[in-house]
């Protein structure tokens, strides 16, 4: 099978001659049993198994044996009958369960990276096929539902899940591989997802196929575009599919510059995945747009907006000096911006766009904001129109760093 490097069989046979004389009408019988072990790599131990066997050497006479392999997850137990066909025996693996937390250092000897998971729970087995010609054949189904599976090198943990493998067999080596992974809740760093599912196959050597990656996340959906994964070189490229999140939940990732919001976002972003590194956002962008409720409430940023419009506006000509100052009136505008930039006044969405750029200005993982809006029951701003950028590592909390710029559209009579 695959994976299997190296095998060792030790032990011998112990055999008996059954009936009461090789001229009986029952033939030469033989009944007894064979030892060994199986060494799949160097450095665990070996798998000890024992072959107990009833067979017809001349004559007729069904062949009935029974496979025991002495696992550090518990016992498994394989049933082997004869069939009308010659060269062709039947094998079953009843319904049985292991201990899947003692396995581990066997998946990790082909999987480095999973000896950092935590895991427990019991692996239920099944399967059957034939034998033929000195061939296995067939299929095992593997189930196991961990309550939580933790991989702390990678900020990773989840609840709830339900695995369920098939493995097709073909001339005594592993053909088609399928798996399907289901979570009740998935944490990724700081992000926590609800339900989602997993499902990938594998033909024999070639990379695994990741068909379907997907979760619910902040009232909406993420899925991933469908990618390869090779064992040997465990890297992950592709694309996350944002579909209508919760602007509410993804501010409270940048506090310091939005106080709350409300919303949905959509758009695509780039993810890659290493061992080394963990998960990594790339380049894309998310936006709203047209959405009847939408609302931003700034973090407190006095003079964000205020020190880019007079707090008072002459009626005078300049020249007049103490006059024209002392003429002026209170602009309008300045109030309502002052309570925006301060988190008084909320803002109503037109139009948000977050564009993400992972290596931007001096390496720095960055996200451009530009934001259309108007001051909720405003009477003075007509329009806010400005721009910021969000710097500093993607992983980290992100803070606003530098304003780009702001445009306003004051009201000058009763009507927009």
């Amino acid at each position: 099978m695959t994976g299997l490097r190296r095998c060792v069989f030790a032990g011998g046979a112990i055999w008996g001659l059954v009936g009461p004389s090789p001229l009986s009408a029952g033939g030469l019988r033989f009944e007894g049993n064979l030892t060994g072990e199986v060494q799949l790599e160097v450095g665990l131990s070996g798998i000890p198994w024992r072959l107990n066997l009833t067979t017809a050497l001349f004559g007729q006479g069904p062949t009935q044996g029974e496979l025991v392999v002495e696992t550090a997850g518990g016992t498994l137990t394989v049933h082997v009958d004869d069939t009308t066909t010659a060269g062709r025996l039947r094998w079953r693996l009843a319904p049985q369960s292991l201990d899947a937390s003692a396995l581990q250092p066997i998946a990790a000897k082909f999987l480095a990276d999973l000896a950092a998971i935590e895991w427990s729970g019991v692996l239920r087995i099944d399967g059957e096929g034939d034998w033929i010609d000195g061939q296995a054949q067939g299929e095992v189904r593997l189930r196991w539902q961990p309550e939580k599976v933790v991989w702390s090198a990678q900020n990773v943990e989840m609840v709830g899940a339900t695995i369920a493998t098939t493995i097709v067999v073909a001339n005594s080596t592993v053909g088609q591989m399928d798996l399907s992974l289901r979570w009740m809740s998935l944490k990724v760093g700081l992000v926590e997802m609800g339900p989602g599912q997993l499902e990938l196959s594998r033909q024999g050597e070639d990379p695994w196929e990741i068909e379907r990656l997907e979760s619910e996340l902040w009232g909406g959906r993420v899925a991933l575009t469908p990618f390869s994964f090779d064992g040997e070189k465990p890297e992950v490229r592709t694309f996350l599919a944002v579909s209508a999140i919760a602007a509410s939940e993804l501010v409270k990732l940048i506090p310091e510059s939005v106080k709350s919001a409300a919303g949905t976002l959509s758009g695509e972003i780039g993810v890659t995945w290493n061992s080394a590194d963990g998960f990594r956002p790339g380049r894309g962008s998310l936006e709203m747009v047209n959405q009847p409720g939408a609302r931003v409430q700034m973090a407190p940023a006095p003079g964000l907006f205020s020190d880019r419009v007079p707090q008072k506006i002459e009626t005078l000509p300049h020249w007049l000096g103490p006059l024209a100052r002392w003429a002026a009136v209170e602009n309008p505008a300045y109030q309502e911006l002052v309570e925006v930039e301060t988190g008084r006044r909320a803002l109503a969405v037109e139009a948000l766009r977050l564009e993400l750029y992972p290596d931007g200005k001096s390496g720095l993982r960055t996200v451009r904001a530009d934001l259309i809006a108007r001051p909720v029951e405003g009477t003075a701003v007509d329009r806010v129109v400005f721009g910021v950028n969000v710097m500093g590592p993607w992983e980290d909390l992100i803070v606003l760093s530098a304003n780009q710029g702001a445009n306003f559209s004051v009201r000058t009579g009763g009507s927009r």
